[in-house]
């Protein structure tokens, strides 16, 4: 027979069901708290935000209502966006000589006097020269006098003098 010399261990056996139920029941009220906490702490954060905000715009209203006021005046002064070139007079010589006219030749002097136009200006290259000469050439209102070229630096400069004149139909601009 075998005799058990040691006192009965009585001590704290773990409910593991009794733990998990408490720790289920502390995560149910906790989580929410949490929660509610986060969420507290983020809309003090955005009102902090807001503040910041509201305090930059207000520094910005006298200048939104400066920048309005502006608009309105540029509304008032602009022109309308398509100019009926019937309503005006408008010589035919401008619009023959707006005609042919390129982009890539652009005009330092322009002189008109007696029927005859003195033009100094600069050509992107010769080739664009030679166009707007041949367009000049072609051109009802005007006639070539003369076309004097030179080479500065990589611009093509010209003087150029043409002569208003328009006889076959009965108008002539340079009286």
């Amino acid at each position: 027979m075998r005799v058990n010399l040691l006192e009965k261990d009585e001590g704290i056996k773990i409910q593991w069901l009794e733990i998990v139920v408490v720790l289920i029941i502390i995560f149910t009220f906790a989580a929410p708290a949490f929660n509610y906490y986060l969420n507290y702490v983020e809309v003090k954060n955005l009102q902090q935000r807001q503040s910041n905000w509201e305090t930059r715009l207000q520094a910005l209203r006298p200048e939104e209502r400066r920048y309005y006021r502006l608009e309105e005046e540029i509304a008032n002064f602009k022109l309308p966006e398509r100019v009926e070139l019937e309503k005006y007079t408008v010589s035919p010589f401008f619009l023959e000589f707006a005609k042919i006219t390129g982009d890539d030749i652009s005009f330092n002097n322009l002189d008109y006097s007696s029927g005859k136009i003195n033009i100094n200006g600069r050509a992107e290259d010769l080739r664009s020269l030679l166009d707007f000469s041949s367009r000049i050439f072609n051109s009802e209102v005007f006639s070539i006098i003369s076309l004097e070229r030179f080479q500065n630096n990589e611009q093509l400069e010209f003087n150029l003098v043409i002569e208003l004149d328009n006889r076959e139909r009965g108008v002539i601009y340079n009286e």
